[in-house]
């Protein structure tokens, strides 16, 4: 819960159920209904720590050993291919920081 006093946008949704009121920074949602009241807490939703597309597919190749082709079907990768993509994945951590136990 906040400490300080957050003032709320005074448009909202709603249906006969619930309703939900945004902060005006958007780390805050109040959803209310049923005789309760509900603040979350949104920030850990901020997508501005998301690594590059590219990253996320070398990643998910090292740890399935797969590529999926342009015909969308998964291909095996060989020994040579998971290595260099181990390899891209190792530095493109490096570069952002990023420690891990590749």
């Amino acid at each position: 819960m906040p400490t300080e006093r957050l003032f709320w946008e005074p448009c909202f949704c709603w249906n006969t159920m619930r309703s939900l009121v945004l902060s005006p920074d958007g780390r805050f949602a109040a959803v209310g209904g049923n005789q309760a009241l509900h603040v979350v807490n949104l920030t850990p939703l901020d997508t501005t720590d998301i690594p590059p597309a590219k990253d996320l597919i070398t990643e998910a190749e090292v740890f399935s050993h797969r590529r999926i082709m342009e015909n969308a079907a998964p291909a095996n990768l060989t020994f040579d291919e998971w290595y260099r993509c181990w390899q891209r994945l190792r530095a493109a951590r490096a570069e952002s920081g990023v420690t891990s136990a590749f």
